[in-house]
């Protein structure tokens, strides 16, 4: 035969083998339903109509080559959609072909089985609005059928001449693009379907060079060009291409080995094969050529399998470990055949016959097919003996694999970023933690129980231990051990977070022992973790990885089983983080609530989720105050902190277990503090200005309702000052132009003393401020409005203008206070000098050696123990853009100094 005469003969041949593949892809889709949606896919991407599931409203390409639907399908779309006499995008088809690779087909796919789709185009024909159109287009697509079929379903546009390259279109969840290399389509060729479009050329062609290959393509004729799409030769793969791909599927497969052990083994194989290694998929191509179509050609999970169990059964020097494989194997399709023993021979399911096959020639007994069909009810301890020989196997490879690395040049191949990513879910998952939320092992694709039994373990005299277990359905007096743990809470969550535990599905059966605890305590417990964490994961991106990890969502459970408590006695913080770790820590002491608040928010604006998906507490008793409280402070913290609206610093101010929080945010970070009582806090606000600063409060705390009604006072680019007469002492407060409040407390007899010093102070500072140009113009005026408190809390405000000029005019009389000088050293240091009017002046000190020159100021003839102006030298610009601030807080540090000085012991 001529060249021509042979790729068509190979042509027919592949199409042949599709077929028989593709037919039995829609043979193993159980579900009517199902695969009428799914078969929807290339009619959905050949049209755009209003009616129909990813309609883009644009110049969009679409269309795939030589498609055509089938009768079905036809009718599903006039019947769903309501849609006849449609025409297709047929003669000039954007989509060259597209493809599902992977386990559809195979003895390995089950309902709830990925389907990763290839649609591949030649992007250099459409225009960057188009491409972006399409994608549109494929995404709604691909939302639509995940919603309908309720299964994984993801549609890659994938550039055909970057697939020549081998870069691929990936997920943002699982990408290591650089780290797969050829080896993907290795994997592509071996285990793909042509839904529609045209035949790769690389089924047709001859095994041979890359060079030669692209000498034959070019000798093609234009008309019989047509049929084909050309994706790139794959004759040999570098050994680096092999080691990066093994290094993803180690990783891919530390949540659940189960998954990648095979794909692990093959890489293992052609890497420490021969040079050139022979492929599977070349396995497959030859056996096209020749016509050939047995089973271990068309499921490429057996072939992928026995390609491995040869090699493993050679290479492994612990013959006890390939047993491993055989059953992974029947594991993951779980053919339950001791279902089918009384059953006729004749048409059994596709993976009942070949498993029995597997059973017979691996000589099992009836009973240890029982046994694995039963895996499902197997203890605790057996699964995780099968478990630990399963990591043993995989820490084999990765032994083998990592001394290989040495020879290899793998950081030209893998990129700094790919390098982290690996580095990073290696440490996640590989580095051990007594907190952590260890994974349940299981195959079931729900693995939630109908009845969760939980009891504690007697040990002598006291409850030290609790076991959850399920009862054998089959076996009703026979009990499976799910997991035991030293605490029940954390045993709860463990329950909770691996899907044990199903609102909807499961109920729970608790003997409590010595420990009286109601039933519904933890029938609650264990719904609120699961509507935290299982409601609406969140998807450890790849982007994730590359920074540290970060808390995701947060829990507290508080005093559990404390219903009557009014103080914190126990908390327990559970949490998830962006590398999908959970962990659980106990504490006795409440003053962690204030790091675990800050962590909560910090992390919280990465994501800005609703609150109700970021963070939960459970409390014993919603009703009583204090819990309430506790919840209450988390929400408005939360969203007060966590907003998208934030053009200026924002702060939030209440109360846990008589402690004053504050947490102020800016931009993204956060800080919280802790204050044992009021005074203590205004303190702290005082010395702590911000630029542009908004206040939230707690709801309804008294004690800091008038906080909030002074703050209301504020306004715009103006100085005012509030104060308050109590008793023996008179509070002073000064809002300035950037919203901060200020305070000042002094004895009584000092009142007037203390406010016309102030007044000129703020007139003082709003010259000084208004001359600088970073920062706005103030009003060269103030308020002054004095604050009023009944016994019943409410509050009164009265502008008080005419006490002010009062005490204008007696200014003279109040004798000259003190006036102060800051400066900044080589150092940066900031200096202070404080002078008063008779010349005195004192030396320039850091602020911790103020006090000790403060006591040689002169005391006769000096009776005002505050500041009047404060004059700056070399101010730096975070301090030019705080105004008033900068010279607020300071006065607040040197009258505190002074007012010890001059009034001695009654101060």
């Amino acid at each position: 035969m001529t060249f021509l005469e042979t790729i068509e003969q190979n042509r027919q041949n592949f199409l042949n083998f599709n077929r028989k593949k593709l037919e039995r892809f829609q043979a193993l889709i159980a579900n009517a339903d199902v695969k009428k949606v799914i078969n929807a896919i290339p009619f959905l991407l050949s049209i755009n109509d209003s009616k129909l599931p990813g309609y883009v409203d644009g110049d969009v390409p679409i269309g795939i080559a030589n498609y055509m639907p089938n009768t079905e399908t036809a009718k599903f779309i006039e019947s769903r959609f309501h849609l006849s006499n449609f025409a297709l995008a047929s003669e000039s088809s954007f989509i060259e072909m597209l493809a599902v690779m992977g386990s559809p087909g195979t003895i390995a796919y089950t309902k709830k089985s990925d389907c990763d789709y290839w649609c591949c185009v030649n992007k250099q024909n459409a225009t960057k609005e188009q491409l972006e159109n399409l994608q549109k287009k494929i995404d709604d697509i691909q939302n639509w059928v995940m919603k309908e079929a309720d299964m994984e379903v993801h549609l890659f546009m994938n550039d055909i001449d970057s697939l020549k390259k081998n870069i691929y279109a990936e997920d943002e969840d699982e990408a290591f693009g650089s780290t797969i290399g050829a080896t993907l389509k290795d994997e592509f060729y071996r285990s793909s379907i042509i839904i529609a479009g045209k035949t790769p050329f690389w089924w047709v062609a001859p095994h041979v060079s890359n060079e030669k290959y692209e000498a034959l393509y070019a000798q093609i004729p234009n008309d019989v060009l047509a049929h084909y799409i050309d994706l790139g030769n794959m004759f040999a793969i570098p050994k680096e291409d092999f080691m990066g791909a093994a290094l993803f599927q180690l990783v891919k497969s530390l949540g659940n080995p189960f998954k990648s052990i095979l794909k692990i083994g093959v890489l293992e194989k052609y890497l420490f094969g021969p040079p050139i290694p022979h492929l599977l998929c070349h396995k497959i191509k030859d056996s096209i050529h020749k016509g050939e179509f047995h089973n271990e050609i068309l499921d490429s999970y057996i072939l992928m399998f026995e390609a491995v169990y040869e090699y493993y059964g050679v290479s492994l020097n612990d013959k006890t470990l390939i047993n491993i494989l055989p059953k992974n194997l029947y594991l993951k399709i779980n053919p339950q055949l001791s279902r089918y023993e009384t059953v006729q021979k004749k048409n059994l399911p596709y993976k009942v016959v070949v498993m029995s096959r597997y059973a017979a020639q691996w000589k099992w007994t009836k009973k240890e097919i029982e046994d694995l069909d039963n895996f499902d009810n197997w203890d605790y301890t057996k699964i995780m003996i099968f478990w630990n020989s399963v990591k043993k196997f995989m820490l084999l490879s990765y032994q083998k694999i990592a001394n290989e690395l040495p020879n290899l040049n793998l950081q030209q191949k893998i990129s700094a970023t790919d390098y982290a990513l690996l580095s990073h879910k290696i440490k996640a998952n590989f580095l051990p933690d007594e907190n952590a939320i260890d994974i349940y092992i299981t195959f079931k694709d729900a693995p939630y129980e109908a009845i969760i039994y939980i009891e504690p373990v007697k040990l002598g005299s006291k409850d030290s231990e609790w076991r959850v277990y399920k009862r054998n359905i089959a076996s009703p007096g026979q009990t499976t051990t799910l997991k035991t743990k030293n605490d029940l809470v954390k045993l709860s969550a463990w329950i909770a977070l691996n899907n044990i535990y199903d609102p909807v599905f499961s109920r729970v059966q608790l003997q409590s022992g010595y420990t009286k605890i109601d039933q519904s305590v933890i029938q609650n417990l264990l719904t609120d973790m699961f509507n935290l964490f299982n409601r609406k994961k969140i998807h450890s991106k790849n982007d994730f990885f590359l920074r540290p990890a970060f808390t995701t969502k947060t829990m507290l459970i508080v005093n559990f089983n404390e219903k009557d408590s009014d103080f914190i006695n126990s908390i327990y913080y559970l949490y998830k983080n962006s590398w999908g770790q959970a962990y659980m820590y106990q504490y006795n002491d409440p003053g962690v609530l204030t790091e675990i608040i800050k962590t909560m928010l910090t992390d919280s604006l990465k994501l800005k989720l609703p609150y109700e998906e970021s963070c939960a507490i459970n409390i014993p008793n919603p009703f009583k105050k204090n819990y309430k409280l506790l919840d209450r402070f988390f929400r408005e913290a939360y969203s007060a902190i966590v907003s998208d609206s934030v053009k200026s610093s924002i702060r939030f101010i209440g109360k846990l277990d008589n402690d004053f929080i504050c947490v102020t945010r800016e931009k993204k970070d956060v800080t919280v503090t802790k204050q044992a009582n009021i005074l203590a806090l205004l303190s702290s606000l005082t010395i702590s200005p911000k630029l542009r600063i908004e206040y939230h409060f707690l709801s309804d705390e008294p004690q800091l309702v008038f906080l909030k009604e002074i703050l209301g006072k504020w306004r715009r680019n103006m100085m005012s000052i509030v104060y308050e007469n109590k008793g023996p002492y008179t509070f002073i407060y000064v809002l300035n132009e950037g919203g901060n409040i200020f305070s000042y407390i002094v004895k009584s007899e000092f009142k007037n003393a203390a406010l016309a010093t102030l007044c000129r102070f703020s007139i003082e500072t709003i010259q000084h401020v208004n001359k600088e140009s970073l920062v706005l113009s103030l009003q060269n005026e103030i308020e002054l409005i004095r604050l009023s408190q009944e016994k019943d809390g409410k509050i009164s405000f009265f502008k008080d203008t005419g006490f002010l000029k009062d005490i204008y005019q007696k200014r003279a009389a109040l004798g000259e206070p003190f006036s102060a000088v800051i400066a900044k050293d080589e150092e940066n240091r900031q200096l202070y000098s404080i002078q008063a009017l008779s010349g005195f002046k004192t030396p320039f000190v850091p602020i911790n050696s103020l006090a000790n020159v403060i006591q040689t100021l002169p005391k006769n003839g000096v009776s005002i123990p505050f500041v009047a102006e404060i004059k700056f030298n070399n101010l730096n610009k975070n301090e030019l853009l705080l105004g008033s601030g900068t010279y607020l807080m300071e006065k607040a540090r040197i009258d505190f100094m002074l007012s010890k000085h001059i009034t001695g012991a009654k101060a």
